[in-house]
């Protein structure tokens, strides 16, 4: 038989501890350990992988890319897909989609006014003014989710898929930052 043990997520200062304890390096920095919290939702397994792969650097990277839709930077895309793509990249690109369809959740929270992020950057605003983009936010989460499992299931070319993604939501934040 198996039993299903939930465990409340972490406070801070317990996740650092039990990092520490794993004898994961943590950032120095508190403003970087508290953004590490916030990423893994106080799971210690995800805040390990995320200092495992150069997770956070990997979520400023996301957060560059949010933060310049609508209208993103075409050669940053393809950067970000040659640099993600190899096969060897799979850990680190499995994150990436993590750190993405996180982001976007954000969004459609932010938009819908049930967001608790503090010190939020000032793009989550502007991407998402209301429940309107709150809603075209959900609805690319929902796709997304589906088409990057669609995408592993089948071995979709990895550049082709981030490419894909990139485009989809810059076309998203363009509708959802209208009035």
């Amino acid at each position: 038989r198996c039993r299903l043990l939930r465990c409340a997520s972490l406070a801070p200062d317990a996740l650092a501890r039990a990092l520490a304890q794993a004898g994961a390096e943590l950032p120095e920095d508190s403003a970087t350990a508290a953004r590490l919290a916030t990423l893994s939702g106080g799971s210690a397994g995800l805040a390990w992988d995320l200092l495992m792969q150069d997770g956070l650097a990997l979520d400023r990277t996301v957060g560059a890319l949010f933060a310049s839709l609508p209208g993103h930077d075409r050669r940053a895309a393809l950067k970000l897909a040659a640099r993600l793509g190899p096969v060897a990249k799979a850990p680190e690109r499995r994150l990436f989609y993590r750190l993405v369809a996180q982001e976007v959740a954000t969004l459609a929270r932010t938009g819908a006014g049930a967001s608790t992020l503090e010190n939020a950057p000032n793009w989550h605003q502007t991407l998402a003014p209301g429940p309107g983009a709150a809603r075209h936010w959900a609805e690319i989460h929902q796709s997304l989710g589906a088409r990057l499992a669609h995408a592993e299931a089948v071995n979709l070319d990895p550049h082709s898929v981030i490419l894909d993604m990139v485009r989809r939501i810059d076309e998203v934040a363009a509708r959802a930052g209208r009035p």
